[in-house]
């Protein structure tokens, strides 16, 4: 039976590229807290210089925070705590986001499975899509850093729920191109994640499906 691949094996991949293939290998050891030969033997298995990050189109808009009451805000637990920045890197927003949550919703958050490190913020959205939908009211931020909460309208909900799921379809599909790419340019193997039924909810009514099991 094969060795399971290695998570940081595609993410050491994904940081190179991002890169624009000028990150030192070393240092991408460094934060995946490998050795470098073991980044340097992935980088010429995968054949790394073959491959380029897929373009992806947008068509989700991007929200910047705002004023107490601001609807950018619905389905993403309002525009954080004051200072996070709305974290680009999806590790170091998780991370926010975890502490912020309640017991309950920490137990909840590690009850969603993760195939691999790719898959951590497909993981927050998906907390993000349930929180919305069994949730009555949203909580956000002003300037000052004083949290505001209201009572989230059915017209928000649903605006919230389109825009988390074309969210996930996106990181989705960019994590399978991402996979292919490295097939396509040699000899990687494409992660078996365990399909829990997740997106073939998405697929068709995913509110009402969850809406239903509570």
């Amino acid at each position: 039976m094969p060795r399971p691949r290695s998570p940081n094996r595609d993410k050491a991949l994904r940081l190179w590229l991002e890169s624009g293939k000028k990150r030192l290998l070393k240092d991408i050891a460094v934060e995946l807290q490998v050795s470098e030969e073991q980044v340097r033997k992935w980088k010429n298995q995968d054949k790394w210089d073959k491959v380029t990050l897929p373009k992806m189109k947008s068509n989700v808009t991007k929200h910047k925070g705002g004023q107490p009451g601001n609807k950018n805000a619905v389905g993403h637990g309002g525009t954080g705590p004051p200072g996070n920045k709305n974290a680009v890197k999806h590790g170091a927003y998780e991370q926010i986001y975890y502490e912020a949550l309640p017991e309950e919703e920490q137990s909840l958050f590690d009850s969603i499975p993760d195939s691999d490190d790719l898959n951590g913020e497909i993981r927050l959205l998906r907390l993000k899509l349930s929180r919305l939908i069994s949730r009555g009211d949203i909580t956000t931020f002003d300037m000052f850093g004083g949290a505001h909460t209201r009572e989230i309208t059915e017209a928000e909900r649903e605006k919230g729920i389109l825009e988390i799921t074309a969210e996930l379809r996106k990181l989705i599909k960019t994590k399978k191109q991402l996979e292919l790419a490295v097939l396509k340019a040699g000899d990687g193997e494409p992660d078996k994640t365990v399909d829990d039924g997740f997106m073939e909810a998405l697929a068709g009514t995913a509110a009402e499906d969850w809406t239903d099991e509570e």
